[in-house]
């Protein structure tokens, strides 16, 4: 995990190795030869804004850099424009990642966590661990047993003893995104703006990648779209609502 960590950094910079972060300081200047795992992160992230039609985009970073700065809204609109999927280039045989701007940059936030707690749970099996469970703040995976996770309630996100709802899963993932969970973070590419139409948004699939992109994805969709999506993507979801009410799609 703290090899993918830093891997999937895009503030710091690590001694041999090639990580987002390069990636993005080499926009519009050169492919970067990187790591196995970032290929597959971004193929993954490229396919994840195909089946969210956009929802979920990966070369947002230059607007949520601007949003950090607290630059106005019209300046982000401007800085949108380089929010291209197209401008993302993959090179799998030569192994390279290259952005074709110099103002195009990536943030994986929406992705990084899920792949990397798939990647750490083939880990465990692949050395004959037969249950565990890995938390990551908001997203985990689990295997080999009965595990009952609960969902926190968004009202009282300080008090671990309260909860909106509790899940059993046997085998599989689970994401949160909300106000306590990265809400902030997350940009709607329509109004450039932070989404506010849920308190929570929790999203429980066999993968932890798909868990975690769908829960951002769901999490800026009107709900009768979000329906769709956990739908066409076998996903079971918890929307938790302003006024404390819950659905359910399981």
């Amino acid at each position: 995990m703290l090899r993918l960590h830093r891997l999937f950094d895009i503030h710091n910079d690590f001694n041999g190795i090639n990580s987002i972060k390069t990636v993005n300081n080499n926009a519009g200047v050169s492919p970067v030869k990187t790591d196995g795992d970032i290929i597959a992160l971004l193929l993954y992230a490229a396919n994840a804004y195909r089946i969210t039609d956009g929802t979920v985009n990966v070369m947002l970073g230059p607007v949520i850099k601007k949003i950090n700065e607290g630059f106005p809204h019209e300046e982000l609109i401007m800085y949108s424009q380089y929010a291209d999927i197209d401008g993302l280039i993959i090179d799998e045989e030569a192994g390279t990642v290259y952005l074709t701007h110099s103002e195009m940059s990536l943030d994986v936030g929406a992705v990084a966590k899920g792949y990397s707690l798939d990647r750490a749970a083939a880990v465990l099996l692949e050395n004959d661990v037969t249950a565990f469970l890995i938390n990551a703040g908001g997203d985990a995976i689990m295997y080999g047993k009965e595990w009952i996770v609960g969902i926190k309630n968004p009202f009282e996100p300080e008090n671990d003893s309260v909860m909106s709802e509790t899940i059993r899963i046997n085998k599989g993932a689970f994401a949160t995104s909300g106000d306590y969970y990265r809400g902030g973070h997350i940009i709607d590419p329509e109004t450039l703006s932070p989404p506010a139409r849920y308190c929570s948004v929790t999203v429980m699939h066999d993968s932890a990648a798909a868990a975690d992109i769908l829960s951002t994805a769901i999490f800026i969709l009107p709900l009768e779209k979000g329906r769709e999506l956990a739908y066409a993507n076998n996903a079971s979801v918890v929307w938790i609502f302003f006024d404390g009410t819950i659905e359910k799609n399981y």
